[in-house]
């Protein structure tokens, strides 16, 4: 590749969402992570590609009852190399502690 080309490559990625609890069914969270994640990949030249990896309504503290189905898939996947993009977009939220 040459300098110009490296310059304007344009990355692919793959999200993985996730939201603890959605009370209100209509999966909003996990709607509003893919819309910021859409906003930040647009800015560093990212094109989200392929269905995302999802585990809505699903805890991912050690003692959760439910499966995280999706992110087994993940791991599966990034172990098997079926993973084929170039990043994998996650979005984290962490509240600010008192």
């Amino acid at each position: 590749m040459t300098a110009a080309s490296v310059a304007t490559h344009v990355l692919t990625g793959r999200e993985y969402l996730r939201v603890s609890q959605d009370n209100s069914g209509h999966q909003r969270s996990v709607t509003e992570q893919h819309d910021d994640n859409a906003r930040t990949a647009e800015r560093h030249n990212i094109t989200i590609t392929g269905t995302p990896y999802v585990d809505n309504d699903r805890s991912a503290s050690r003692y959760a009852s439910n499966a995280r189905d999706d992110w087994a898939r993940l791991v599966a996947d990034l172990e098997s190399g079926a993973f084929i993009e170039d990043v994998l977009i996650l979005w984290e939220y962490s509240p600010e502690q008192p």
